[in-house]
């Protein structure tokens, strides 16, 4: 019995040990992320949550099992994008003062990557917890570049027209869905709204209006000239056939030369009586 006992004592100790040195989870601290590597599997498919039972057997495997931490917190980005409204330094020329109908635009965008991303990053993309923040300093490069792209469409496509309330829930609706789609493994945790100028809409439309009745005015006088060219063009036209049949003429009828030699001088006479 008593052998029974400290086998048992035995045995569950080394269960014990063995459940202690597999459980993962219990290594991960809050705001962080564990992405499990081993030499018998490679790299898991899931990364490991704090709070979040997960033991694995090949943890007892001495030098088989690497848990990489990645930190979970969210970035921040200032996202600016300045510009004019289309052709308004064309417009701008109709008006007094010549205005630039110049806008302004910026917001501080924040995300984080994804739960479900850690392992795919560290697997496809070959990040590690250390190249972490360089990665992600050259994401959001591209981040803030295809964000300022998209408010410069976004104005350009007639966005300076709604209220200003309007304007920027357009602008976190069209950038989250382009985060969501060529960034998945991001995700975007907050969008805060720092400045928003805008040009005078009604001005602009004036001059835009002035400037299309402008090229209307222009265009109809181009149209004048262009049929008056023309008529020109077929009376001359006109004039050389009529020169080159009487050179035909001339050619097969050589005596109405003669004629004419003699013809001219007596109609000199005539009208000089």
């Amino acid at each position: 019995m008593k052998k029974f006992a400290f086998l048992f004592i035995v045995l569950a100790a080394l269960g014990g040990t063995g459940f202690y040195f597999g459980w993962v989870q219990i290594a991960i601290p809050p705001e962080s992320r564990g992405v499990i590597f081993t030499k018998t599997r490679g790299w898991d498919d899931t990364a490991v949550l704090p709070g979040v039972f997960t033991w694995r057997w090949e943890k007892l495997i001495p030098n088989n099992f690497t848990l990489y931490l990645y930190p979970a917190r969210s970035r921040s980005s200032v996202i600016e994008a300045v510009g004019s409204l289309p052709s308004s330094e064309v417009y701008g020329l109709f008006l007094d003062g010549k205005p630039e109908f110049r806008y302004t635009c910026r917001f501080i965008l924040s995300y984080r990557v994804r739960d479900d991303a850690f392992a795919r990053i560290a697997r496809e993309k070959g990040v590690l917890p250390d190249m972490l923040d360089d990665w992600l300093s050259s994401v959001e490069k591209e981040i803030t570049g295809t964000c300022a792209a998209a408010v410069l469409s976004g104005f350009e496509g007639g966005l300076a027209d709604r209220r200003k309330e309007g304007i920027f829930a357009h602008l976190y609706e069209n950038i989250r869905g382009i985060i969501d789609r060529d960034y998945p493994f991001l995700e975007v945790t907050d969008f805060s709204p720092q400045v928003l100028e805008l040009p005078d809409m009604a001005l602009y439309e004036k001059a835009r209006e002035m400037y299309l009745l402008r090229a209307e005015s222009r265009k109809e006088t181009l149209a004048q000239n262009a049929r008056e060219a023309m008529g020109e063009h077929i009376r001359e036209d006109e004039r050389m056939r009529l020169l080159r049949k009487y050179g035909e003429l001339l050619t097969e009828y050589p005596v109405l030369l003669e004629y004419l030699k003699i013809e001219a001088p007596l109609e000199a006479a005539r009208r000089g009586r």
